[in-house]
């Protein structure tokens, strides 16, 4: 198998091992870089993240007739991108907000090891990278 014709997609999970939080608790590590004051969070930064928090509070009341769990990142992103398709006022600015919260959350909790100005893998993926040449020979 020649790895030029190959296309390897890896879901986020496997980000984990680097510190990324994977959907169901995304929400939770990024409400710790919110309460945390020194989690390296801007003032802008801490504004998205809020008012991210804040519409997700809105719309709590209304879950009761919706069969969506906000809790988990990629049903709270579909419905802020519903949102703002239908034109709901504010909804833009949220969803830009909601794009904050995940490019920063991925930022500062993604651990990457240098050394001697060399990023160094998890070993985890030292592991997977022998495993996939080994098949190839």
């Amino acid at each position: 198998m020649a790895f030029n014709k190959c296309v390897f997609i890896l879901g986020a999970g496997a980000s984990v091992d680097a510190g990324a939080p994977v959907l169901n608790n995304f929400l939770i590590e990024a409400r710790k870089l919110l309460d945390n004051p020194h989690s390296g969070l801007t003032p802008d930064l801490r504004k998205a993240f809020e008012n991210v928090f804040k519409w997700r509070g809105h719309i709590y009341p209304t879950l009761k007739y919706l069969k969506i769990n906000t809790d988990n990142l990629e049903e709270l992103f579909s419905l802020i991108d519903m949102a703002d398709l239908l034109g709901i006022d504010g909804s833009e600015t949220v969803r830009d907000n909601l794009l904050d919260l995940i490019i920063h959350t991925l930022q500062l909790t993604i651990k990457i090891d240098v050394t001697n100005e060399r990023v160094l893998p998890k070993p985890v993926y030292t592991t997977f990278v022998k495993l996939l040449l080994e098949r190839t020979k």
